[in-house]
Formats: structure tokens, C-alpha cells, sequence
């Protein structure tokens, strides 16, 4: 019996070279494309987007990208709670982005809202390990941050 040649999948390093090798325009399709796909994604490159755009775009992008790492049809169970609050952080993230790039009233109001937002969440989920608790000090800090 002849001998099968090894096939390898496709890896990091193959992915990696392939997009080395692409026009900018390519790239950029390939990342809407993704981004379109995949509300986190979409989120992440709204956030770091909307730092460049205006007061009013800023501050809708960073509102909804709370109000959707929030928002759940259920309650969320304690094994479920990584995932849900990484969105969250993603958010949060995109706050302290507007704040390290200059605008600090736009993090205060969105830090506010997001402030709501979670102690609103929080009687939703089974915090039992603390991590909403941990991104309640998380806003808590970058509100105090701003105003001091």
C-alpha cells in the first residue's frame, strides 16, 4: 500500500505570510469582511476608530459598545461570566483609549454610562467570582482618574 504524503493544515505562521503578502486594500476588506461578521470585532475596530471621529460619533460608538457587552436575553451563570465580562473590558478599553487620546469629558460621560449600565447588569449574573465587581473598580477608577 502506497504511503498517503502528510498533510498539514494551515497555520498561524502560513496565515501570517499570506497576509504579509497582500495590498492594503485587500487587507482592509479582509478585516471589514471579518469585523462584519462579528460584533466584538466590529466593536474593538469602532472603538479605536471613533477616537478619530466626532464628539457625537465618539460618544454613540462608546454608549452602544457598553450597551451591547451588557445586554443579555438571560442570566448570565457564573461559567458563563468570562466570556460576558471580556466583552465588557473591550468596552472599557475603548474608554481609556479616548481618554489617553485627549478626551477626557468623553470618558467621564462614558464611563457614567457604563457605570449604570454594569450595576444595572449586575442583577442579571452570578458575580460569585467578582469580575463584574472587578470592572465596576475598573470604570470606578478611570471616573476618578478624570475628575481628580
Amino acid at each position: 500500500m502506497a504511503r498517503q504524503p502528510e498533510q498539514r493544515a494551515i497555520g498561524r505562521r502560513d496565515v501570517r505570510a499570506y497576509l504579509e503578502a497582500q495590498t492594503a486594500d485587500i487587507l482592509v476588506d479582509l478585516l471589514l469582511d471579518a469585523a462584519e461578521r462579528d460584533a466584538r470585532t466590529w466593536d474593538r475596530l469602532a472603538l479605536a476608530a471613533a477616537s478619530e471621529g466626532s464628539r457625537a460619533q465618539r460618544l454613540a460608538t462608546l454608549r452602544l459598545s457598553v450597551d451591547r457587552a451588557v445586554a443579555t436575553l438571560d442570566d448570565v451563570r457564573w461559567d458563563e461570566m468570562w466570556d460576558y465580562t471580556t466583552g465588557i473590558e473591550e468596552a472599557v478599553d475603548g474608554i481609556e483609549r479616548v481618554l489617553r487620546d485627549g478626551h477626557a469629558a468623553d470618558a467621564v460621560d462614558a464611563s457614567e454610562h457604563a457605570l449604570a449600565a454594569v450595576e444595572e447588569a449586575m442583577q442579571h449574573v452570578d458575580d460569585s467570582g467578582g469580575q463584574m465587581g472587578a470592572v465596576l473598580e475598573r470604570l470606578q477608577g478611570i471616573h476618578l482618574l478624570v475628575l481628580w
